[in-house]
């Protein structure tokens, strides 16, 4: 009995971790876009990706099978992307909730690998915390502030077109509503 409540709590302690928790230092297995995990609970890097863009998704592995996960953070919703497949190291990916997780329980996202190789140990490595929002309703949300800013683009050669932090995503939004 009492066995069994312990590997509950660790179950429990492993999907209510957070991003950085569960960042294992690794040099042969880590993100490129996004990037490594930072600081836990730190959003202030975070990249935004609007529902409908890609994100270009690469890292370094040396697994020889994997499975690619996507965490809605802070809850222990997850959607397996790709599951027990041959590694690879990038992926196109188009930014598409639908029937995976509702923006209402969080904006907050980040990706997951996991070893999948024969004989594999159980390792696993994560990406840096990015938010996913929905342009359509940020934007109408937007339009009733009255606030005005200065949007200063930038750009990064590892993101997609769409991809922007979290501070440029929020004037863009505000600038809009002018």
């Amino acid at each position: 009995m009492f066995r069994c409540l312990l590997s509950d709590l660790c179950l429990l302690l492993f999907v209510a971790a957070p991003v950085g928790v569960l960042a294992k230092t690794d040099s042969n297995n880590y993100f490129i876009n996004p990037e490594q995990p930072g600081a836990i609970h730190d959003y202030g890097s975070n990249n935004v990706y609007v529902l409908g863009s890609v994100i270009n998704l690469e890292w370094a592995i040396n697994y020889t099978g994997l499975s690619l996960a996507l965490w809605q953070n802070d809850n222990n919703s997850i959607q397996t992307l790709k599951d027990k497949v041959l590694a690879f190291t990038s992926l196109a990916w188009p930014v598409d909730l639908t029937g995976l997780f509702d923006l209402k329980d969080g904006e907050v996202f980040f990706f997951q690998i996991f070893d999948k190789s024969e004989g594999s140990t159980g390792k696993e490595f994560s990406s840096h915390y990015f938010n996913i929002t929905d342009m359509g309703v940020a934007a109408a949300s937007s339009a009733q502030s009255s606030a005005s800013s200065t949007l200063t683009p930038t750009s990064s050669s590892s993101s997609s077109t769409m991809g922007l932090t979290s501070s440029i995503a929020a004037t863009l939004l505000t600038s809009s509503a002018v």
